[in-house]
Parts: structure tokens; sequence; C-alpha cells
């Protein structure tokens, strides 16, 4: 504005101004401080340039360049205010035409040389001012600002020739940057704000933007434990050999709102994509009791797990699922089948924060705390490295080894139980009695088909294509991860050698695969695996542990009956000859229930072999019989 235009400045409304106090200004400059505030809130208020200096006492020129500082902007994004009052502080920069080019730097640094370089590059100058992190202090080095003068180096190279300021002086600018940002900050500080803009947002929760009702919000997690558990592993002699189980993994779905448990699944050893997908189809499907094998054992009073369905297949299905950033939870399996047949939004966190999502961590912490470390063999693992573990059950685990059928029993009892203990965080009302209430009054999202959707949640969709050999009478066949897979539509189907099938595998059985239409999508034909694949059931994982030891020459199941039991004898004779951990054998026989043999055929009857007496007497060999 021009040197004697009031309109700028009268009528403002000086409260919104920053004003620094006194207090935080030089002694030898707050009188002056004083009388220039006194004599811009004359101008203020409509009073000359030349009146409002005679009465306080200040100088024309300088109440008149006040108050032309004054609206401007300063790097905080506020205007100056009566921080323009401030002594020798703030200097009034001259605007530049607009056929103004903006002055090349100078060659050297002089007083005011930064500034100026920010005024002339709006690019470097927004990139300066964006750092909100911690500067140097001392001889203590600070990465975030070194990332940044990195940054600043990098642009001022592409605007400025090699020779020019600041990439001319011996450290390239770094003492100017550090000293503007420290300058920039104190002026803050003095107007009573923030030194930095980065102020931590106030909603870290889902629930602090929305009131949360049952299913809207559902949490899901893995949590691993160590523990000290016991396996005993049978010896061809006849004798138990005891191996220890290391850690075991439990995963959950829980609703955010009803603290209602929709699924668990509890795992030896580490978890992998496989087991997320198996956790939500479980969700989709009815929960049954099982029947349980431990005495004296029993399930609660109206214990349920599970979504509740209605006669027509129909049940509510979470709105939102949140979990952390594993790779088994982002796996590209995983999201594309949960988000096509689970529904829903997933929203996937950072790992190891619990306050994203606290309801599942609170669950894992009172089932652990409640359960898992009251088996014989748990403990509270040590703090620092010089501390031992504290035992937490005064059982012994090798008094005590492991029966996991057993211990599938208790977990369904606890898990189904804790749908229908009182929940503190709900009034000591029931998760069973929350989320019924909520489902009865109509309004919940709903979907049909959960049986189906179950089972599409386990199921990978893949291209294949036919293989086969004409010429030397080899049928076509499907390939997929080292099994051939043969069925009677196929054979002849010469024609076909070549095209490519989109396919459907269960991750849960691996013995079939679907061939579909092309055209519709509809199933077409459904192969069988050939030996050693089509005896026992497996699974995807299963599949990929056996690939992964052939190919490294540790099995061989060109000649094995059945390629599950010739790797369970495998895992078996590793865990006697205590090489590995006893997870993955016991694992497979948990899974699978295969009993521990030598070969990789199934066991026959225990029938001597012949005895077998030498020829006696002479012998003669003219004839071919001989």
């Amino acid at each position: 504005m021009a040197k004697h235009d009031l309109t700028a400045i009268v009528g403002v409304d000086l409260r919104t101004w920053p004003r620094p106090p006194v207090d935080g200004i030089k002694e030898e400059y707050q009188a002056s401080y004083l009388s220039r505030c006194n004599a811009l809130q004359a101008v203020a208020g409509g009073m000359s340039f030349r009146a409002a200096a005679a009465r306080y006492g200040v100088d024309p020129r300088t109440v008149a360049n006040d108050a032309e500082k004054a609206p401007q902007l300063h790097t905080d994004k506020k205007p100056l205010g009566f921080r323009a009052c401030i002594p020798f502080r703030h200097r009034l920069s001259k605007p530049l035409s607009d056929e103004a080019v903006p002055v090349a730097p100078p060659t050297k640094g002089v007083a005011y040389s930064f500034s100026r370089l920010l005024d002339a590059y709006s690019d470097l100058k927004d990139l300066v001012l964006a750092y909100n992190g911690p500067l140097p202090s001392g001889k203590a080095k600070t990465r975030a600002f070194d990332r940044h003068f990195g940054s600043f180096k990098a642009k001022a190279r592409t605007l400025l020739d090699k020779g020019t300021y600041p990439l001319c002086e011996p450290d390239e600018g770094r003492r100017a940057l550090h000293n503007y940002h420290k300058r920039v900050r104190k002026q803050r500080r003095e107007a009573g704000g923030a030194e930095v803009d980065a102020t931590p947002p106030t909603t870290k929760r889902f629930n602090q933007l929305f009131t949360l009702a049952p299913l809207d919000r559902c949490e899901f997690d893995a949590h691993k434990q160590d523990v000290d558990w016991v396996l005993d592993i049978p010896h061809p002699d006849g004798q138990l050999v005891q191996r220890r189980i290391t850690k075991v993994t439990l995963l959950a779905l829980v609703c955010a709102a009803s603290r209602y448990l929709l699924s668990h699944l509890l795992v030896l050893g580490e978890y992998n994509q496989f087991h997320v997908l198996r956790l939500f189809s479980n969700a989709l499907k009815p929960w049954s009791p099982r029947e349980l094998i431990v005495p004296n054992m029993h399930y609660a009073e109206g214990a349920v797990l599970g979504l509740p369905f209605d006669e027509h297949d129909c049940c509510g299905r979470p709105i939102v699922s949140a979990g952390d950033n594993a790779m088994s939870h982002l796996a590209k399996l995983p999201v594309d089948n949960l988000v096509d047949h689970f529904r829903g939004v997933f929203n996937f966190g950072r790992a190891h924060v619990p306050e994203g999502r606290p309801i599942i961590e609170a669950f894992f912490r009172r089932l652990e705390q409640g359960a898992l470390r009251g088996i014989a063999g748990g403990f509270h693992p040590q703090s620092r490295a010089n501390e031992k573990k504290v035992a937490t059950s005064y059982l012994r685990s090798e008094d005590h080894p492991l029966h996991w059928e057993g211990m599938l029993d208790l977990m369904d009892v606890i898990a189904s139980g804790h749908n229908v203990t009182p929940h503190s965080g709900l009034h000591n009302r029931l998760p069973k009695t929350v989320l019924h209430t909520h489902l009865a009054s109509g309004w919940t999202w709903q979907a049909t088909e959960a049986a189906r959707d179950a089972l599409r949640v386990a199921t990978i969709r893949l291209h294949v294509r036919i293989r086969g050999d004409e010429a030397a009478r080899r049928q076509p066949f499907v390939q997929y991860k080292d099994a051939i897979y043969r069925s009677q539509r196929l054979n002849g189907q010469w024609g076909r050698i070549g095209d490519s099938f989109p396919a459907e595998v269960s991750i849960e059985d691996l013995r079939h695969l679907v061939l579909l239409d092309p055209t519709d999508h509809t199933p077409w034909s459904r192969q069988a695996a050939l030996p050693p694949w089509q005896q026992s059931p497996h699974d995807l994982h299963l599949r990929q542990l056996i690939n992964t030891a052939r190919h490294r020459g540790l099995i061989d199941i060109a000649g094995a009956g059945d390629a599950v039991k010739a790797y369970h004898a495998f895992a078996h004779e590793e865990a006697l000859k205590a090489r590995t951990v006893a997870d993955q054998f016991a694992r497979l026989q948990i899974q699978h229930g295969v009993p521990a043999n030598t070969n990789g055929n199934p066991a026959g009857p225990a029938v001597p072999p012949p005895v077998v007496h030498p020829r006696a007497g002479r012998t003669s060999f003219a004839l071919r019989k001989d």
C-alpha cells in the first residue's frame, strides 16, 4: 500500500493480531516497543500517522512502516501484527514489479542474503518453511535436519549456479539455514504461538469421529506368545520323546462396540496369510459346540461364537474391519478374497500401536493373563537382558505334555464363554446381549449367502494352461504347484491343448481343482490330482512346505504313495533328531492326523518277510530256468 494510505489498517480487529509480551523483549527496547504499539493502535482507530507519532513520541516514518508491515502475512501464515513494532526485528521488503526479473543471489554471504534468496525463489522458501523437525544443538546429530539440508541443497543446485550463494560457502549454507530456522521460531515464540506448525491431531481413534454401533467396526490381529510347552513324539522303539513348543499364535476377530468375539484361531508357531483367511471364513460359518473330551469341562450356559444367522442364511456383516500392516494381512490373496466375499471396508494401520486397535489388544491381554499363562509351562518373559523369566504356573510342562485336542476344547470353551460373560466396558452387560439387541433393531448391514461366502473366502482364483502331447498320446492335463490334475471330460480333448482356462482351488484341500467355462465362469470340469497328491487332504501351505523340502533335496516323493505321509515321516524324523522345534511336526499331526511312519506309504500289516534258504546240493546252469 502507499505510504499514507490508511485503508488497509483502519477498522481492522487488532485482537486477532499476534502481540508478543513485553517481558519477552530486551529491556532497552521495551519502552520503544510499547510506544510503537500504541501508535499503531491509534492509526487503526483513524488517527493520522503524524498525529499518532506526535502523541506517543515516535517518528512518523516509523509509524508508517509499522502500519504497512503489520497486515502482511508472516511465515506462520498469520499477520505480522504487533511484531512489526519490535525494534530492529522486521524489515520492510520492497515488492517486485510484474516485469521485474529476480535478482541473482550474491556471490558471498552478506546481511540478509539468505532471506533475500528465499524471497527470490518461492519454491525454495516453501521447502524451508515446511520443515517442522528438531534443530541441531551442540555436538548432537539430528538426522531429520540432515535430511532437510540435503533436500535444500538438491533444490538449490537446480535453481542456482555453482558459484553463487549459498553453494559457494564452505558449509554450502548449512549454518545460514540453521540460523534462519532459529530466527523464525524465535519470532513465532515471541508472538505467543508454537515454534512449528506440527500440531498433533486430536482425533486418533475411529470412535472419536462416530458413535459406534455393534458391527460398525471389528478389529482383528494375531498375538504371539512365548511358551514352554512339551509335546510327546513317538519313537520307533515305542517310547515317547519330549520336544518343546516355544511359540503359539492366537488370531481373533472382535467387534469393537459390543466386544463380541466373532472368530478365533490358535496356531502353533508362526501364522501366515492362510490362517487369516481361515479366521474370516470361520466367522461366516455357523458355530456348533465341540464334543469335549476333557473330563469335567463344559460350556457356559448360552455360550455362542460367530455371526448370528437367521432362517434365510442371512447374517449381519462388519462394516469396517481394522488390522495392522502385517504382510500376512496385506498379501494380495487375503485382501482380494476378503474385499470380494467378506465385504466391507478394511483399514490397515501401523503395527505395535495399541491405541489404534485398543479392543483387540485388551482382549488378547485378558485371554493371555487369564488362560494361556495358567497352562503348565506358562511364564512371564524377562523384561531386561539380565532378568529371568517368571513361571506363572506351578505345573511342570514335562509332567503335563500338550494334548492338542484337549487344548482346542479349552480354547473353544473360553472363547464362547467370553461372549456370555459380563464385561466392564459394557456396564457389566453381556457381549451377546448387546449384539443381539442391535440386530433385533434392524439397523444393521446384512448380506445373504454366508455359507457360500465362507467357501469363497478360502478359494484361490487363477488361470491355468492345458498341457499334453497328442503324438506321445499323453492325455491333456493341468499342472498347479508341481501336481498334475486330470479328469474324464478332459481326456481326448486334444484341441484344447495350449488353451488357458480360469480355475478355482480351495486352500483347505488341493486334491481337486475346478476348471471354469471362459464364457460365463460356471464350473466346466472337476480335475483330480494324480499320485502322490490324491490321498490325504492338504492345504496350500503344506503343499508349499513339501515342494520346498523336495527342491532342497531333503525328501523324495517320487516313489511314495502319499506325499503328505512321506513329508510327515520326514518331519517326525527331524523332530526326533531335535534339529528343529516340534511346531511343524505338531501342526501336521494336528491338522491331518497322519500317524508317524518310516516311509511314505500307508502302514500295512506287520507280517514278517518270508525266510529264503539257499538251494542245497549240486546245481547246473545249463538250462535257462536255472
